[in-house]
């Protein structure tokens, strides 16, 4: 924990997002837009003495925040604060199999990679001394990464008066999706100066979605071989399991 004072502002296109342990775990006031959101991925604790709406901030204009440039940042939650894992990385797509030479067959194409699962969150508490203005709170697991596409079958090489031309190769199998993490054991602790609450939700990760097979390689042509077979689709990931919320 830091002691310092900070003040800082949550706006609709300024969220606080917490990804980094090196990043300020306590603030002194957070003046918060309805729209904006508060995102915790990491750490075990963070602290808000004082939790205010926008507009009760009466400062130089200036002080206020300008919208983030990353906009791929911009994620459309509908909670004002959130405490996740991180999400699987998705898997990588498999190779597509090589065209046959002359009266050859087609290479099968190689399996999409599986989705990684999400993370789950260690035990998190969250303290807010004095808190201004009703917010709601989700506890969710991490999503799980999706499955890669199956890489398409080659194409059989063209046939000739002598030979038929080559089978065309299989499509490679998608992968599966990840699991989605556990939602954490949160511990709440929120005081109020003019009765206002924090209205909580907990839910696993959504599992990944699977991988689609890959495309069947055409046979050659001039006394055609047969076409490859489509590769079979992955499994879709589990949903994680809901975490608890205990409330002091």
């Amino acid at each position: 924990m830091r002691n310092e004072s900070r003040t800082t502002f949550v706006t609709r296109d300024c969220p606080l997002i917490v990804e980094d342990p090196g990043q300020p775990m306590e603030y002194t006031v957070i003046y918060f837009e309805k729209g904006g959101y508060i995102e915790l991925l990491c750490g075990s604790e963070f602290t808000i003495h004082k939790l205010l709406p926008i507009e009760a901030y009466d400062g130089p204009k200036e002080e206020l925040p300008k919208p983030v440039s990353d906009s791929r940042r911009l994620e459309q939650w509908d909670y004002d604060i959130i405490i996740a894992g991180r999400d699987g990385k998705n898997g990588k797509n498999g190779q597509n199999g090589q065209n046959g030479g002359t009266a050859s067959n087609g290479e099968n194409g190689r399996s999409g990679y599986n989705g990684k699962d999400g993370q789950k969150r260690p035990d998190f508490a969250l303290t807010i001394n004095d808190l201004q203005m009703n917010l709601s709170l989700l506890n969710i697991g991490g999503r799980g990464g999706n499955g890669g596409k199956g890489g398409d079958g080659g194409r059989g090489g063209s046939g000739s008066s002598d030979y038929p031309g080559g089978k065309g190769g299989d499509g490679g199998n998608g992968g599966n999706g990840g699991k989605g993490g556990d939602g954490c054991n949160l511990t709440l602790s929120v005081k109020s100066s003019n009765g206002s609450a924090i209205e909580t939700q907990s839910f696993g990760g959504e599992g990944g979605e699977r991988g689609m097979g890959g495309l069947a390689g055409a046979s050659g042509s001039y006394y055609s071989g047969d076409n490859g077979k489509d590769g079979q689709p992955g499994n879709d990931g589990l949903t994680g399991k809901a975490g608890s919320i205990i409330v002091k």
